[in-house]
């Protein structure tokens, strides 16, 4: 409640899409920018860790103050593509990442399989509700 937090969800996008979306959001100056970079990517043969540098960079070319705080949250397990070695990958190589660059990196492990939907790769209630846990412990600690 004291936070002024906006949700900004569009299904489907990949980071290439989420680039020009976050651009306008930085030129209205927030203080803080939560990227959850999805598994989306990882289903297209895309190397994640290249996309979350370019990522980076586009909030830098409009934030070139850095005044924005910039947080990383881990991508979530999915279950219809045998894709769990990648995901133990990326987030540890995000993690490293962000505590190199001085980003912000929330840690989703509590979100395993028992939180997806019949389709194997949506998160259901309880999934959605600890990931929205994970994000209010994040915010309520800046």
């Amino acid at each position: 409640k004291s936070h002024n937090v906006k949700v900004h969800s569009i299904s489907g996008m990949t980071s290439n899409d989420l680039i020009a979306h976050i651009k306008r959001m930085i030129r209205k100056s927030p203080g803080v920018v939560l990227v959850h970079v999805d598994s989306n990517d990882l289903t297209e043969n895309v190397i994640t860790m290249q996309k979350i540098k370019k990522i980076v960079a586009a909030i830098r070319e409009v934030d070139k103050e850095e005044k924005t705080n910039i947080s990383f949250s881990s991508i979530n397990e999915r279950n219809d593509v045998d894709l769990e070695k990648d995901f133990n990958l990326i987030n540890e190589k995000s993690r490293i990442a962000c505590g190199g660059k001085g980003f912000y990196f929330i840690d989703n492990s509590n979100i395993d399989k028992s939180c997806l939907s019949w389709d194997k790769f949506h998160l259901n209630r309880k999934g959605t509700a600890y990931l929205a846990n994970n994000f209010k412990k994040y915010v309520s600690n800046i």
